[in-house]
């Protein structure tokens, strides 16, 4: 198994790539947000789901669940950013939506369609934009020819 995401960070901005989630992929992803959150304050967190990224199974769902009602006091804000529109890209739509359901008021996430969704998402938030896109192609977090 490689890794569970690809991560860029940036003070307390983490933009993350799921390739392989999971219960255990959760739980490095909450030690991230927690160590951001000790150095930088509360975390703004926007989670990439491209096409090529397997659809959450049950186990990690609950997991997800769990994280974000875990991270509510150490998260300014979170986005999952859906790029495409296959079905397994609308099977997300609706985990998320459940997940949301779920989670109530608390740990607000909402769910975004494109690069530039997100990229206003972080400026109403305050968060720098400027050469953003291209850093997270260094880090391989956006993949231009998938994305």
């Amino acid at each position: 198994m490689g890794a569970p995401f690809r991560a860029y960070e940036d003070r307390n901005l983490l933009v993350i790539r799921w390739l392989e989630p999971s219960p255990e992929a959760m739980g490095k992803l909450g030690r991230k947000i927690i160590e951001m959150n000790s150095a930088h304050g509360p975390v703004l967190l926007a989670a990439i789901v491209g096409g090529d990224c397997p659809v959450f199974d049950t186990a990690t769902r609950k997991a997800l669940a769990t994280f974000f009602d875990e991270s509510e006091s150490v998260l300014e804000a979170s986005w999952t950013v859906l790029l495409g529109h296959t079905l397994r890209q609308s099977m997300f739509r609706s985990i998320f939506a459940g997940i949301n359901l779920l989670m109530g008021r608390r740990a607000q996430n909402d769910t975004l369609g494109s690069i530039d969704a997100m990229l206003d998402a972080f400026t109403d938030k305050g968060a720098p934009v400027e050469g953003l896109v291209d850093s997270l192609e260094q880090a391989q977090v956006l993949v231009p020819e998938q994305d």
